[in-house]
Order: C-alpha cells, then structure tokens, then sequence
C-alpha cells in the first residue's frame, strides 16, 4: 500500500462515526465481563485472596467498570448521536456530573496502578516486610488514590456545561459548551476529542 493510500485510509477511518463505537463494543464488553467474574472470584473466595495485592485489584476492577460505563455517556453515544433528545433535555449539572465522574475514575484508576506498580515493587523488594508493611498501608493508600484526584477533579462539577446539537451530512452528534477556565471558554467539539480552548 502507498503512503498517500494510507493516508486515504486513515483519514476515512477518522471522519467514521460508527466502526470505533463498535470497535469499543467489541473490546470493551468481553473486557467488562473479566473484570466481573475477576471480582466475583475475588469476592467469593476472599479467604484464599486476602492481601493487599488482590485488594487493589478488586478496586482498581470496580474503577475500570465505572469508567467503562460512563464512557459511553460522556464519549460514546453522543458521538453516534444516540440518545440525543434525552442529552437535549438534562440540566447542566447532570452534564458537570458526567465529565466529573469520567475523569475522576480515570485519575484513581492509575493511581490505583501506581500502587499496584508499588505493592509488586515491595513484594520483590522486601518479601519479607511485605505483609507487615502492605497490612498497615494499605488503607492510607487507597485513601489518598481517592483524594488526591479531588481537587483537581471537583471544579469540573461546578462548570455550567451547555449541550448543542450539531448534525452534518454524516451524522449527527452533540458539542459541549463547558463554561469557562481562566477567562477561556473550553469548548469539546467532538467527544472523543480532547476539549480545545477558545479565546
């Protein structure tokens, strides 16, 4: 294939709407099922998997599920214009709710990794400390993955979020309006897209 050919491509598979929702679909769901049944494993059998490792785990799979979920109605399904009439109707907190919860659980979940990265680092480390030192740290770990994300993360909360329909000759999706950040209205165009500032 040529170099302008894969431009050509590229460029086809950036502007489609509905492959990377079915592409998420076809990933996602088996992914979510895993983390489901790793969880109940761990639940249900939490004598045979009680340390700190498996803890985190669990955790970090909750996170994963919630930040799954609220993915499809904070990207997703705007993206394919479904549900439009719905988003068209919710109050802007809603909408502060939404973008609040999806980078909230997305900065716990990898500082939940981080400590995954530290409880294997102390296993191999100091094997024989780990179980003294991960039985005293575990709770002030998981209490500042789930804090240090607040503030950054809260404000978001606050911002007046406005919802716009936009429909093109593809399709239709929506854009977000969401207030302003240091004098500079933030604006998500597309919602699989970064958010973009404007003047």
């Amino acid at each position: 294939m040529s170099y302008a050919g894969l431009i050509s491509v590229l460029s086809v598979l950036a502007n489609e709407v509905l492959a990377p929702f079915i592409f998420a679909l076809v990933i996602g769901i088996p992914s979510a099922l895993l983390y489901c049944l790793e969880l109940w494993v761990i639940i249900n059998n939490f004598s045979k998997f009680k340390s700190a490792f498996f803890a985190l785990v669990g955790v970090r799979g909750i996170l994963s599920l919630v930040n799954y979920f609220f993915a499809f109605f904070e990207h997703r399904f705007g993206r394919i214009g479904l549900f439009l009439s719905i988003y068209l109707k919710l109050p802007p907190f809603v909408l502060a709710f939404l973008f609040f919860v999806i980078r909230y659980a997305f900065h716990v979940e990898n500082l939940l990794t981080a400590s995954l990265l530290l409880n294997r680092f102390t296993s191999i480390f100091w094997p024989i400390l780990y179980n003294k030192l991960w039985r005293y740290a575990l709770i002030p770990v998981l209490l500042a993955t789930f804090i240090l994300p607040l503030p950054f993360t809260v404000p978001i909360s606050t911002w007046t979020c406005t919802l716009m329909f936009k429909t093109t000759m593809q399709h239709s999706h929506w854009t977000i309006k969401i207030g302003n950040l240091a004098g500079a209205k933030i604006i998500v165009e597309s919602p699989l897209g970064p958010p973009f500032f404007l003047a």
